[in-house]
């Protein structure tokens, strides 16, 4: 179109997404997660089990999109894309205990778009410019209950700029960006009556990212890749007070991993090894409870057997014992595996 080069793409998509759970809380004995006393489940009786519900959710999302990308000339490129979704949830919760039957549901429009370019300022240098535009529900659709499945969309937008490198004859390889993004309309207590929960809070993410990898020789190759995050609300009120400026739970700060792989010559042995680090985290909004960062060791080596590859890893090499996610409420955290190891084969067609 008009000399230049386009490449775009439109269609249709139907997604339906069905979520059914057995929900069962009581005060059952407790488990020594070193060493558990195995036994029956308890009886699904309203003795056992104050809390004896059962979930069916549905989810119909419809939505259609385009996108175009458009050369302006040889070493300029610029993309666009915009999408509609029509969400459809549909919820039922039964309570066994009380033989009660509840049924809601809600319909969400959203739109999102992105508009992006990337320059070559050399054939192996490039720089790159993204902004994005999204919607997302203010809680998980197949688990919100009535509440939240009335509140709207909440919408943020992303901006990103970077630069890919390769030289020494493409033996590196390097990549830097830096980003900004920003999330609206999250729920927060009313700031005049904190017993209420309105929509208005906000959030945002900054940060930096860079990755290198450098081929030493033909047989061997490092890489390593750091991330940091400066991630804060920047209004949200709770029944503690302003919250502006604490971190969001489960976000650390700080990531990087250094990876090293050799392959020898006289036989198909490819032998790799890794360390990640990662920061400390809250598991609060309060930002009161810190769950320590840790550092994983992971080796493996990949012997090339007819047409595929057969690995043997060994995954936390040093037994850290550490924490990786906080899960239900601020006090309870999702334990990470301790060491192990896994043989696999894999072929590729």
């Amino acid at each position: 179109v008009w000399g230049m080069r386009h490449r775009f793409t439109a269609g249709a998509e139907y997604v339906n997404t069905s979520f059914y759970s057995q929900r069962r809380f009581g005060t059952t004995t407790s488990v020594n997660p070193y060493f558990p006393d195995r036994g029956y489940f308890p009886t699904d009786t309203a003795a056992n089990f104050p809390t004896r519900q059962d979930y069916d959710s549905q989810v119909n999302t419809y939505a259609a999109f385009a996108e175009d990308a458009v050369n302006l000339t040889d070493k300029w490129l610029v993309t666009g894309g915009l999408r509609y979704e029509n969400i459809q949830l549909d919820r039922q919760i039964i309570n066994l205990n009380t033989n009660s039957f509840s049924s809601f549901g809600n319909t969400f429009d959203a739109v999102s778009w992105r508009v992006g370019t990337v320059y070559n300022i050399l054939p192996e240098t490039a720089l790159y410019l993204q902004y994005n535009q999204a919607t997302v529900p203010v809680s998980s659709l197949l688990l919100s209950n009535l509440a939240n499945s009335q509140f709207e969309l909440s919408y943020g937008n992303s901006v990103e700029a970077g630069i890919k490198s390769a030289f020494w004859d493409n033996r590196v390889v390097a990549t830097a960006s830096v980003y900004q993004i920003d999330q609206y309309n999250i729920l927060t207590r009313d700031p005049v009556n904190p017993s209420l929960t309105v929509q208005g809070g906000s959030q945002r993410s900054r940060g930096a990212e860079a990755e290198v990898s450098v081929a030493l020789t033909s047989q061997w190759l490092v890489s390593g890749n750091v991330s940091y995050i400066n991630a804060e609300y920047t209004e949200l009120y709770s029944t503690s007070g302003d919250l502006s400026g604490n971190r969001p739970p489960n976000v650390p700060e700080l990531t990087y991993m250094f990876l090293t792989s050799y392959k020898f010559d006289q036989i198909p042995l490819t032998v790799s090894g890794s360390m990640q680090y990662v920061s400390s985290f809250f598991t609060n909004t309060t930002n009161t409870i810190e769950v320590e960062g840790h550092t994983v060791f992971d080796a493996w080596l990949d012997y090339e057997v007819g047409k595929g590859t057969l690995r043997l890893r060994g995954k936390n090499l040093t037994n850290a014992f550490y924490a990786d996610w906080s899960g239900y409420s601020a006090t309870q955290v999702y334990i990470a595996p301790g060491r192990s190891f896994e043989l696999s084969y894999a072929v590729k067609f």
